[in-house]
């Protein structure tokens, strides 16, 4: 995350979703910014996070229930301005709109 992220409320379980297909369009003010697949991530977003895993565990530190994990981004951070409106579509997982005041 470039600044922070934004949880929705739609839960969905990581194996009802085929992660490495997973795609974004992301909009600054209806201009298409950047397009990504979650296999821009290591080959597929779970990767990443095995990674952090394999990467902590020799220093007794590992997963909690209900942590909230980032993989990694398919899509390149973007500049923003006030009154700029971003716009990421994630297809058939939602979308979300933001307005910078």
């Amino acid at each position: 995350a470039n600044a922070g992220i934004i949880c929705g409320g739609k839960k969905m379980a990581p194996e009802d979703i085929d992660l490495k297909w997973a795609g974004a369009a992301l909009y600054l003010n209806d201009d298409i910014e950047d397009t990504g697949l979650g296999a821009a991530v290591m080959g597929h977003p779970g990767h990443g996070i095995r990674w952090v895993c394999r990467r902590f565990a020799p220093h007794g530190i590992g997963l909690e229930p209900r942590q909230v994990i980032l993989s990694g981004s398919f899509t390149r951070p973007i500049a923003v301005k006030p009154g700029d409106r971003v716009f990421a579509d994630y297809g058939e997982y939602g979308s979300i709109q933001l307005n910078f005041v």
